[in-house]
């Protein structure tokens, strides 16, 4: 169509060929009506072009919309006939009736007794939520009493789990209209717009502003950052408003005293932004210096190079050593990642290399390997055939309890007793050669508590280990399990299949361990250092995100199409009529990524590092790099596709920005030395 276009545009229909060839006349004849043509042909295009884009994007999901439609049905028919509610229809089914009553009987007698209300992290309340306690709140306010809603739309980091930051940020603005709005159908629009206008008179907004938890640094920098974040992406409404001009947090005003460095105009805190890549060196890392020595990492060559991901471990453990260099302990110490797959991952970098730490991972009982051994041994009595659990079994023995390092040698053996057709005999005989008589068949029959018991005994594990904790608790489990739902041995390993993710011991009290989390578990709490690694996570739609639109009646292409459209994000939409909801979904993914980082940036008290990775397609500089960059404005460098991108456009903002710089101190303050332990505080 573009090549079309530039050939009606300049009136040249021939190329130098066909002019040599004398066809110029014919072709000069036939012009006015291949223009005429042409422009049929782009008006029919433009009319139907939103109708095929829609279609195009509705095809490859229809028949899945529809098997999704029968199952649903099927649901609603096994409920009929078990009499039973799912939960996940409870809040809808309250919501059609308290809508549509002016006060339900059930509120008017909670009213009574309740005539002040709280709802805390408001930010993560679903709509049907709300729209559940709205008469509620409505009855109180109409009889004199305080309802308080507090949140704050810069950690609304539930939307998978329904909750609406959009709800927080209305009601702040006093723009009820626009919830009222997102009803579905006339008449619920109408039940809301009254309930909101016997609230609009009431609504008083106010602002926390001041921090108690953290340094004034960090403080300083979490709002000129955000700021940037604003102004750079200044078509985005939501992400004006709930970073607007008075979203800054205040240093209270002891720390604004006291809170700076032996006298000078340094605040304290410590802030620094660290880029690291693939193919980055193995070599020693100096935090206080910034730059990396040369010499190499221990058990590295003198020109190895690092992955993305072995990079960013081995910086996070050279910031904790330099830490505990600084006198802090490692329970000041909090690594917060975005996923619990990159919990893993620096859980398991550190405690390779004889770190301790407190994780939702380390807690766990399926990842203890002295339980690990106990449940494949149990596999084994139970099926003597499991040659995977077989294999497992003496793997695990070689490490847990002959504490010997794997050999090929003996990989070889193992695998050949594990896949040895005699049933279970060759296994327990191998047992039996390492010194450790089973007696399955007796051992085999034994209760479950007792078997678990029997099984320590002979593999000495307790208190040769410092895992007893976790052995401790799958003795529990055993025996709850046994007295609930009896000593049968094949449903107690069905259990712990289905269960296993949800089972884990307490965090031991006091211990001085790195604390290794995810932003969203972290929400809440404050840490007096704070290592953010893996800081480059996307701030637009996966290719396969899925978009849930509505289709009006009005809107439709063909008539018999459902009223939920499900599509794939893509450009096209935007000339759909799912361009507004398109438009909605991009920017609600762009703000759950900056809340994210939000809520992992206010986390720390002293000493904030955020490691991420170099942009793709760094500037190109000539000759020798400067001193200092030169600044560019937010609003020119255009939307951020992903956090890393964000982060060197703020140091370009800054003027700060240098290739191939690993390091940038934002704030060198002193720290405070502190033993402190993490601490629940209010966001």
């Amino acid at each position: 169509a573009s090549t079309a276009r530039k050939v009606v545009d300049s009136g040249k229909w021939w190329s130098d060929k066909a002019k040599k060839a004398g066809l110029v006349l014919a072709v000069e004849a036939a012009q006015p009506e291949l223009e005429a043509a042409f422009g049929e042909l782009l008006e029919l295009r433009l009319s139907n072009l939103p109708n095929y884009l829609l279609l195009k994007a509705l095809q490859p999901f229809l028949f899945h919309a529809s098997l999704l439609s029968e199952l649903n049905k099927l649901v609603e028919e096994i409920s009929r006939e078990r009499n039973v509610v799912l939960i996940s229809e409870f809040n809808r089914r309250i919501a059609a009736i308290v809508l549509n009553e002016p006060v339900p009987f059930l509120y008017e007698r909670l009213g009574e007794k309740y005539r002040h209300l709280l709802i805390d992290e408001f930010q993560d309340t679903s709509v049907l939520q709300w729209n559940n306690l709205l008469p509620l709140v409505e009855n109180a306010v109409a009889n004199g009493g305080l309802s308080l809603a507090v949140g704050d739309a810069k950690q609304a980091i539930y939307r998978w789990r329904g909750g609406e930051l959009e709800q927080i940020l209305r009601l702040y603005q006093g723009d009820t209209g626009v919830l009222a709005s997102r009803a579905r159908d006339a008449d619920m629009q109408r039940l809301l717009s009254e309930r909101y206008f016997t609230l609009q008179s009431t609504l008083e907004p106010r602002s926390l502003a001041v921090n108690f938890r953290s340094e004034p640094a960090i403080i300083g920098f979490n709002n000129e950052f955000f700021t940037y974040v604003r102004e750079r992406n200044v078509e985005g409404e939501l992400v004006a408003g709930i970073f607007e001009d008075g979203f800054q947090q205040a240093v209270p005003r002891s720390l604004a005293v006291a809170g700076t460095d032996l006298g000078d105009a340094t605040p304290a805190g410590h802030v620094e932004l660290l880029f690291t890549q693939k193919d980055a060196p193995a070599r020693r890392y100096v935090p206080t210096t910034g730059q990396y020595l040369d010499e190499p990492l221990p058990g590295y060559p003198a020109e190895a190079v690092l992955d993305y991901n072995e990079s960013t471990c081995y910086l996070a453990l050279q910031l904790i050593e330099q830490a505990l260099a600084d006198g802090h302990q490692l329970r000041d110490v909090a690594i917060l990642c975005r996923t619990r797959w990159q919990s893993r991952l620096v859980a398991k970098f550190l405690k390779e290399r004889g770190f301790p730490i407190i994780s939702a991972d380390s807690l766990a009982l399926q990842f203890a390997e002295v339980v690990n051994l106990l449940v494949a041994i149990m596999r084994v009595l139970h099926q003597s055939g499991d040659t995977l659990a077989r294999a497992e079994a003496l793997l695990l023995v070689d490490k847990v309890v002959r504490r010997l390092p794997p050999t090929p040698e003996r990989a070889r053996h193992i695998a050949a007793v594990a896949n040895d057709k005699e049933s279970g005999k060759p296994f327990f005989d191998e047992l039996r050669s390492l010194g450790f008589e089973v007696e399955e068949a007796k051992t085999g029959n034994l209760g479950l508590y007792e078997m678990t018991e029997r099984l320590l005994g002979i593999f000495g594990l307790l208190g040769a280990n410092a895992e007893s904790d976790y052995l401790f608790r799958f003795l529990d489990l055993t025996l709850e399990f046994s007295l609930k739902h009896g000593n049968n041995l094949g449903s107690f390993l069905t259990y712990w299949d289905e269960r296993k993710g949800a089972l884990s011991i307490n965090a031991p009290g006091g211990a001085d361990a790195v604390t290794i989390t995810t932003v969203h578990k972290a929400k809440g709490l404050a840490y007096s250092i704070v290592i953010v690694p893996f800081a480059d996570w996307t701030l637009v739609p996966r290719v396969d995100t899925m978009l849930w639109g509505r289709l009006e009646t009005a809107a439709k292409p063909l008539p018999d199409l459902p009223d939920v459209a499900v599509v794939r994000l893509n450009k096209g939409l935007a000339y759909t009529p799912l361009a507004a909801q398109d438009t909605e979904e991009r920017e609600k993914t762009l703000l759950d990524g900056l809340n994210t980082l939000y809520v992992a940036f206010t986390r720390p008290r002293h000493r904030l590092y955020i490691l991420s990775k170099a942009p793709a397609e760094p500037r190109k500089t000539t000759g020798e790099l400067p001193l200092t960059a030169t600044a560019e404005p937010a609003a020119t460098q255009g939307p951020a596709r992903d956090v890393a991108d964000l982060l060197a456009g703020y140091l370009r903002h800054l003027g700060r920005w240098q290739d191939e710089t690993t390091s940038f101190v934002l704030n060198p303050g002193a720290i405070q030395k502190t033993n402190n332990e993490k601490r629940a505080t209010k966001p």
